[in-house]
């Protein structure tokens, strides 16, 4: 096992002289951790394939608009139109082990099939390999992504990332997918959820179809489709419980309000709605959560806030963050949401590769900032080498002072205030695409509206009623809503103004 982190083990006491532990104690001890997400490998990408099969080879006659030449992808490092190439992936973890030398641990947060001999399993094993090499006494910590439904995947999974899992982990993870781990001797514990047991159908528009599920019926070859057994999927939609994992969660929970520890919540897809929705008329915007779970997980946040230090999800291939508020409005927490490594567009717009490095207190679990990398995708096929850079400091970019669930609503709100709204967006919005955008000129019709109401309305039915709302109605609206923003927020969207003017 990697120093540093146990299963549920306690710590090792070690005697100190009382000036070191003074020392110790009155300074923070601060660590990093990476957290990268949706990496999307792609076995097939091909520079002589087409971008509208996926960047991979095609011995087609055309396609339904007529058109017959192929349109190739833009360079070895990926193509907006697909999935991430291997010389991609490699470009990021080489890029991960050169810009921090020593981090604590890595999220990696949507890993896909690893049985049998399909495309899918194939892109895990490698992933997991390019890990293992880059980070060799270091562990990462896996979560299940939304093609990692059946039961019979957990174990082969277990099996792979065996040097990551130890063997305490096992039960739950061959039972559900999900498993804990803490750091020994400090208060950090890590709860990895398989969210895959909440989700809702993946079939067409968002809804049930039964045909989209029957393996005999779906379609081959689309992006998406989960061939799940028709019985798998009432019984994991109807189970009030799939596979024991809300029990268990209420029970690591408490059990870490008592023993007085700290919790992260690993995931990959988080409540509530995707802030590029196409179709925000939808429960979820699309491929969400299932709304009695989503609702449960919010009761469960709020009523555990106190033990919840932060709450790391992926899945919507966007830089964005979701506050959650207790019933009385206050905020209470938060999640974020690194933009994907995969520069592969969804429904909602495009984006740049993106890894994320945060640092923490590693004494408290307490979060004090990150660092988002991101890939100019076209300049680095242009030029033919991957050069990462740094687009943005949390902290510094949006002025927070600190981070925590306060912050992020405050910035959330800045977003509808007549005078400082559109700067305050369109920074937003140029994170959001891992700096592919400048602003918002890309966004669909009532882009603002769907990303304030996805971030601060996690309900389905408040995220319905806050887009029907008018923006006057909006809170934060006029005078009031300056008020409510933070002094050095304000500073950093006018000086950003004055610098894009």
């Amino acid at each position: 096992m990697r120093p540093g982190w146990a299963w549920l083990l306690p710590g090792c006491l070690l005697v100190l002289p009382l000036l070191a532990v003074s020392s110790v104690l009155s300074q923070p001890s601060v660590g990093h951790f990476w957290h990268i997400s949706d990496l999307h490998y792609d076995v097939n990408y091909s520079l002589d394939g087409d971008i509208r099969h996926n960047c991979r080879r095609w011995s087609g006659n055309g396609n339904g608009l007529g058109m017959r030449e192929s349109q190739r992808p833009e360079g070895r490092f990926g193509d907006l139109h697909c999935d991430a190439p291997l010389a991609l992936l490699e470009s990021a973890t080489t890029a991960m082990k050169d810009i921090a030398k020593e981090v604590d641990f890595v999220l990696w947060t949507g890993a896909g099939p690893v049985s049998g001999h399909d495309q899918g399993s194939q892109a895990t094993q490698v992933v997991t390999q390019l890990l293992l090499r880059a980070f060799t006494s270091q562990f990462v910590f896996p979560v299940l992504g939304p093609d990692m439904r059946h039961a019979d995947h957990y174990k082969q999974a277990a099996d792979l990332w065996r040097n990551w899992l130890p063997e305490e982990a096992m039960p739950t993870f061959y039972k559900g997918g999900y498993y804990t781990i803490e750091q020994r001797g400090k208060p950090l514990r890590i709860v990895a959820l398989n969210t895959n047991l909440w989700l809702e159908s993946p079939g067409r528009g968002g809804g049930y179809s039964r045909d989209a599920w029957e393996p005999r019926r779906s379609r081959e070859g689309v992006a998406g489709v989960v061939r799940e057994p028709w019985e798998v999927r009432e019984n994991r939609v109807h189970d009030e419980d799939p596979a024991g994992q809300w029990r268990w969660l209420d029970d690591e929970l408490l059990k870490a309000r008592l023993a007085k520890k700290t919790v992260y919540l690993v995931g990959h897809t988080a409540p509530g709605a995707d802030d590029r929705a196409t179709n925000p008329t939808l429960a979820s915007g699309h491929g969400g959560l299932l709304e009695h779970h989503n609702t449960r997980f919010l009761k469960t946040i709020k009523r555990y806030s106190d033990v919840i230090l932060g709450q790391f999800f992926s899945n919507r291939h966007s830089d964005t963050f979701r506050v959650v508020k207790n019933d009385t409005g206050s905020p209470v927490s938060w999640m974020l949401m690194p933009p994907s490594v995969t520069p592969r567009r969804t429904q909602g717009g495009s984006n740049n590769p993106g890894i994320r490095l945060y640092k923490y207190d590693n004494t408290t679990g307490s979060v004090l900032d990150y660092s988002q990398y991101y890939l100019d995708l076209a300049r680095a096929n242009r030029e033919g080498r991957a050069d990462w850079q740094l687009g943005y400091n949390l902290t510094s970019y949006y002025g927070m002072r600190e981070v925590n669930a306060r912050a992020f609503d405050a910035l959330a709100e800045s977003f509808t205030d007549p005078e400082l709204g559109p700067a305050s967006f369109a920074r937003y919005y140029r994170a959001n695409s891992a700096m592919l955008y400048d602003g918002p000129e890309n966004c669909y019709p009532q882009c603002q509206r769907y990303h304030y109401c996805a971030i601060t309305r996690l309900l389905y039915s408040d995220y319905r009623t806050c887009l029907e709302s008018p923006a006057s109605a909006l809170p934060a609206s006029g005078a009031a809503g300056v008020a409510s923003v933070p002094l050095s927020l304000l500073v950093a969207i006018l000086v950003a103004a004055l610098r894009t003017s």
